[in-house]
């Protein structure tokens, strides 16, 4: 219920960082522990966070379904007519324009592909997957439908991903790679825009065990 619970709260209670710390999961497995060790024992609590995450979804397609609902009983907009496109002629700002083209790409993806379309959405860390969900209310998508596809992406795909790569990246090879990896990186950009100490401190941080 905690780990459900939380997930829930994640998509209403920034900020997201604090609530991620506060669910206290270690940085790094004991010592001597494999990678099917330590993952089976994030797992099923990444999963319930995921489900939760699925919960803390339903009110804006409720919200945008009962609208499109009450829209068609009355003979307003059509619960499928794509409102993504802007009603203005004044010249809108850059993070509108991003806006606008992300509300057309997720209402036509929901509106064609239906369940595949909200699973695409829900698979991956998408920040704006609020709007999959007030497309789908939008478009009228079954309740069943939307939400099968949005715990099954939240739960059964982006949370075990999620929890599989911190595992990985919390193993000491794996960590050491991603380090190095990094410094690469850090060593193409120009002098003055690289860190002063590069990843040491990092490094040493990510060395210390786990607080608890």
């Amino acid at each position: 219920a905690w780990w459900a619970g939380a997930g829930a709260l994640a998509c209403v209670a920034p900020p997201r960082g604090a609530l991620s710390r506060a669910l206290g999961l270690p940085l790094q497995p004991p010592p001597r522990s494999s990678f099917a060790d330590a993952f089976a024992k994030v797992a099923p609590a990444a999963m319930l966070w995921g489900v939760g995450t699925a919960i803390g979804e339903v009110p804006p397609y409720a919200l945008a379904f009962h609208a499109a609902s009450v829209a068609a009983r009355t003979g307003g907009v059509d619960a499928g007519a794509d409102s993504s496109h802007p009603t203005t002629t004044t010249s809108p700002r850059p993070w509108d324009r991003i806006l606008t083209s992300a509300a057309h790409v997720t209402t036509s993806l929901v509106r064609r592909h239906g369940f595949w379309g909200v699973l695409a959405l829900a698979a991956f860390p998408n920040p704006l997957f609020d709007l999959g969900g007030i497309a789908a209310g939008h478009c009228g998508v079954q309740f069943a439908t939307f939400f099968g596809a949005t715990l099954l992406g939240k739960a059964g795909i982006k949370a075990v991903a999620q929890a599989a790569a911190l595992v990985a990246l919390g193993m000491g090879p794996s960590r050491r790679a991603a380090l190095a990896a990094a410094d690469r990186l850090l060593a193409r950009l120009p002098a003055s825009l690289r860190p002063s100490t590069g990843l040491d401190g990092v490094a040493a941080a990510l060395a210390r065990p786990a607080a608890g």
